[in-house]
């Protein structure tokens, strides 16, 4: 009977009618607690985005392995792949959930058990991926500058409050002339001494200049890939010219980094002056580990510029 219940359920799924095929997987269930039922409901429900759901089927479904796992009479055979399917589709529910934490665990779980599986192997690299990307992204809107949500106090509105009127000058006042000519000062600004008949502007810089390595290494790679916007184009011109064959080994089992493909994909569209180069350069990132992944992440315009220029599939 259960087993018509699920067929029913299947039948339904293929044809995306993903709240029938739920209640047939339902019935299923109500007749025989089969940990292959739960795992189909629970697809139904990720269909549905009913993450909740789903993640409370995969753990009752894993729940009752056990019980399965010896042949019974007139009892459905437990695959072996129906326990993996079901740690991968909880993981895949906390995934939808932003849960990346309780996702990663969940995969971990499933390789103890199930080591070396492929699935869940890249499932867990994938969701190792997320979740440092939205750390960055959340250190990122941490730092960033926060919007003036307190209006400033005028003249008008508060008695007590006094305008005082900013001047931009070029150079020092003759008053002041005297405290800022010292050896001290003097030697700190890195200029000769003021003259009072001379004043001098005295520019503080506000930028570093750009230092290009004459060797890579992972560290002083992600240095360059901090440099400010003005400076970028510069470090792309760099590393597009940088030795190619380099680039597996200075990742290495890190894996390479989507921010890196992305300015190397601008890089191309930069500087490319023939199609040979820019090819050497994508099939050079592509035998960098974890690239797939990385990939994913990689806006799909640059790609498909890059794809025109090069014929080289991203």
């Amino acid at each position: 009977m259960s087993e018509e219940f699920k067929e029913k359920g299947n039948a339904l799924f293929k044809a995306q009618d993903y709240a029938q095929a739920a209640q047939k997987y339902s019935l299923a269930i109500d007749a025989l607690p089969h940990p292959v039922y739960y795992s189909n409901r629970a697809a139904c429900y990720l269909k549905l985005g009913e993450y909740d759901k789903a993640a409370a089927d995969c753990k009752a479904g894993l729940d009752h392995v056990p019980e399965f796992q010896k042949p019974q009479p007139n009892v459905p055979e437990l695959k072996p792949d129906t326990p993996i399917k079901l740690f991968f589709r909880w993981s895949q529910a906390l995934e939808d959930q932003r849960n990346y934490a309780a996702a990663i665990y969940v995969c971990n779980s499933g390789l103890k058990t199930y080591p070396g599986n492929e699935s869940l192997t890249t499932q867990l690299k994938k969701l190792q991926w997320v979740e440092k990307k939205e750390k960055r992204d959340m250190k990122q809107k941490a730092f960033a500058p926060q919007p003036q949500t307190q209006a400033i106090p005028t003249p008008e509105a508060s008695p007590t409050t006094q305008y005082i009127p900013i001047q931009v000058v070029d150079s020092l006042p003759i008053d002041l002339m005297s405290i800022y000519n010292t050896p001290e000062t003097t030697d700190l600004l890195e200029s000769p001494k003021l003259s009072t008949a001379a004043p001098t502007h005295h520019a503080f810089p506000t930028q570093l200049p750009l230092m290009l390595p004459a060797c890579l290494n992972a560290y002083t790679l992600a240095q360059l890939l901090k440099s400010p916007q003005n400076q970028m184009k510069e470090v792309r011109t760099y590393l597009y010219n940088y030795d190619v064959a380099q680039w597996p080994h200075i990742f290495g089992r890190g894996g390479i980094d989507a921010d890196f493909i992305e300015e190397m994909l601008k890089a191309i569209i930069e500087n490319e002056d023939n199609s040979q180069r820019p090819r050497d350069i994508v099939q050079s990132m592509k035998k960098c580990e974890r690239f797939n992944i990385a990939n994913t992440f990689v806006p799909k315009d640059l790609k498909t510029k890059v794809n025109e220029i090069c014929g080289e599939s991203l």
